[in-house]
């Protein structure tokens, strides 16, 4: 036999049980809510990106007086498309030709390692005093020829200048290097020294390599 007491806390946790599920409902109704305007905007984006409804052209062409005038400069292509070309490959006899062949597949554009993460420069001739006394210039291709060759057929050349990573230079001259707090050399994991990126003489010797 239930008494007054007990029906009154029955419907009490009724009541509560209730106000829970209402409360559950609701949150489950605005997390919908939500997702239904996240989809709605990523398929009103993927419409415009398909149509071109309201997107603004995109221009690569550089703008008037900022490419600097030069005889070896080539026009820059719209899209580029090419591959990265270290200096040890490019003693390979053929590799650069094998490369420039693939233009009629639709390639534009050779990335070419001037300086490398080994502190290499791929050249000697014309090459900084700096990389010729230390061991760092290579003799992995003739850079003029190479820049004519490529050109001539057409294609976007870049220079790939890799500027603070130096395991070389850094050795040569510590004193162009990052150090520890201890006074010694800092290395990556790998056991690769730096150049000092606050070095007025560790920019002018990566400025030296790229106007060669």
């Amino acid at each position: 036999m239930a008494t007054a007491t007990n029906i009154e806390v029955g419907e009490l946790k009724a009541l509560r049980r209730e106000a829970r599920r209402r409360q559950v409902r609701r949150r489950r109704l605005a997390a919908l809510g939500v997702l239904a305007a996240v989809a709605a905007v990523a398929l009103f984006g993927i419409v415009q990106l398909l149509t071109g409804a309201g997107a603004a052209a995109v221009s690569l062409t550089p703008l008037p007086g900022m490419t600097v005038a030069s005889a070896f400069r080539t026009p820059l292509p719209e899209e580029i498309r090419g591959v990265h070309v270290t200096g040890p490959l490019m003693t390979l006899p053929g590799k650069l030709d094998s490369f420039l062949a693939l233009r009629r597949d639709g390639l534009n554009t050779i990335e070419l390692d001037v300086k490398d993460e080994s502190g290499n420069v791929a050249f000697t001739k014309g090459a900084p005093a700096l990389a010729l006394h230390d061991g760092a210039a290579r003799s992995y291709y003739d850079l003029a020829e190479v820049v004519h060759k490529v050109h001539k057929a057409g294609v976007y050349l870049i220079g790939r200048v890799v500027t603070f990573e130096d395991p070389i230079t850094s050795v040569a001259h510590p004193e162009l290097a990052i150090h520890k707090s201890d006074g010694s050399l800092w290395h990556t994991n790998g056991g690769l020294g730096w150049l000092n990126p606050y070095s007025h003489a560790a920019w002018r010797y990566d400025v030296d390599v790229a106007v060669a």
